[in-house]
């Protein structure tokens, strides 16, 4: 009866560890969506950043001719530019915290299924 039992809590520990680990699959598959779509944000963000140096560069070659105008388009350029760099530098920052809670999850994760092993062992 005793063997029967200790059967039965292996038994139960395994399903218990080979449900960890389907849960642990599953937020990593789901951190590893966000991380790409943190990604795709942040290339975004960049061809923005891109496309505003652009335009900045183009105003500065005009402003030689037309100083007084191409000055204060210039400024709202380099504003709207500092802003993208600024909100790249955000989403960078905020795909590193991803980064990180997903790596400090996987690793209580693994902890746990490790631990759900031994107990089966």
């Amino acid at each position: 009866a005793e063997a029967a039992s200790a059967l039965g809590d292996a038994d139960a520990a395994k399903s218990a560890a080979a449900a960890a680990t389907a849960e642990l699959e599953s937020q990593v598959s789901a951190l590893q969506q966000e991380l790409a779509l943190a990604d795709g944000k942040i290339s975004a963000a960049a061809a923005e950043v891109a496309a505003a140096m652009a335009e900045a560069d183009a105003a500065k070659s005009t402003a030689s001719s037309a100083a007084g105008e191409s000055e204060s388009k210039l400024a709202a350029l380099e504003a709207s530019l500092a802003a993208a760099e600024a909100a790249a530098a955000a989403k960078a920052e905020e795909l590193e915290s991803i980064k990180t809670a997903g790596k400090q999850y996987t690793d209580e994760l693994s902890g746990r299924l490790q631990a759900a092993e031994a107990a089966a062992a």
